[in-house]
């Protein structure tokens, strides 16, 4: 009676833990369906930056621009920021013509993967439902509304920044087997590309996640 007693109790948490699991992915997408909504609301409608939308049109219409940040269809004038968020606006340049919701929709969809980038790295450290409550927290953040549905950027590095923040998580968490090496320089390639995206601003977590390394190297070996 006790064995069979304690398998039933084994079970009905195993259901349980089932049950839990279950509404976790669903919550999540919910989240990303509020933050795509949100980062949406009226994307043919949207007012950009004229300037950078000229300079994205341009990029698309010549290599030598493309290459050069050009304003101009020629490349003769440079732009006054780094390319690679610009770059990366002009895939939906070409994948749906020159719309300004077309660029406004890849602004999203970096603001949208932001969200998600924030729940896996908080659910490494915390658990699944704190990484839930971040993950809710910066999609109705009204900065990451605002950093979405703008042709700057900002949402770009964000999102480079968030996966920064995730390699060094795994870097931690395979130092101790000495495998880290690999996402420590995947690391220093996404805040190398934020740098590309908004320059110094790109570089502003760097004593923070250098800290956060040594700090649990250093706990790992006491």
């Amino acid at each position: 009676m006790l064995v069979t007693t304690g398998v039933e109790e084994k079970v009905t948490a195993r259901r349980a833990d089932v049950s839990t699991r279950a509404w976790e992915p669903l919550a999540l997408l919910a989240i990303l369906v509020l933050a795509a909504a949100l980062y949406c609301w009226g994307l043919g409608d949207r007012a950009l930056q004229p300037y950078y939308a000229v300079a994205v049109h341009a990029m698309t219409e010549n290599a030598h621009a493309f290459a050069y940040a050009g304003f101009d269809p020629t490349g003769l004038f440079s732009i006054d920021k780094t390319p690679l968020a610009f770059w990366v606006q002009g895939i939906g340049v070409w994948a749906f013509g020159y719309h300004w919701w077309a660029i406004a929709l890849v602004q999203a969809i970096e603001g949208v993967a932001s969200v998600f980038v924030l729940h896996r790295l908080v659910r490494r450290w915390l658990g699944e439902r704190p990484a839930l409550l971040a993950a809710l927290l910066l999609a109705i953040a009204p900065i990451s509304t605002a950093i979405a549905r703008v042709n700057q950027a900002d949402a770009l590095m964000v999102l480079l920044l968030l996966l920064a923040a995730y390699a060094v998580t795994r870097a931690v968490e395979r130092a101790a087997e000495g495998r880290g090496t690999g996402w420590l320089l995947l690391a220093g390639m996404w805040v190398g590309l934020a740098f590309f995206a908004k320059m110094l601003a790109g570089w502003i977590v760097l004593p923070a996640l250098a800290i956060a390394y040594l700090a649990e190297i250093g706990r790992a070996h006491v």
